[in-house]
């Protein structure tokens, strides 16, 4: 099962780190879907600060479907594919991974 918490702790998650400034790799699942998943002192996400691991709340961003769970969190619900989701439960983060089959 998906854990955003644990994921973040392998070093090969992460794609840019330089100081407070960390970025992501993309998440990919098994059946293809993909989505952005940001936590940090630069994103929308709690608490605001670049730590390894204890997120409540993270930034999601450009998903390749409409993303299950997450909608109410859209900044811009007519485009859900080509918008951001700012403060979403790391709760449903994990079980919108889960129900994509996981990380491929």
């Amino acid at each position: 099962m998906f854990d955003f918490n644990e994921w973040i702790k392998d070093y090969n998650n992460i794609e840019v780190l330089s100081g407070q400034y960390r970025l992501f790799k993309e998440i990919e699942c098994k059946d293809g879907f993909t989505i952005s998943v940001q936590a940090g002192a630069n994103s929308y996400s709690m608490p605001r600060s670049t730590i390894h691991t204890g997120y409540t709340m993270v930034e999601c961003g450009f998903p390749s479907a409409t993303p299950e769970y997450i909608m109410d969190y859209a900044d811009n619900s007519k485009y859900p594919t080509n918008t951001y989701y700012g403060f979403v439960p790391v709760d449903l983060v994990n079980k919108l991974i889960n129900l994509h089959g996981g990380v491929k």
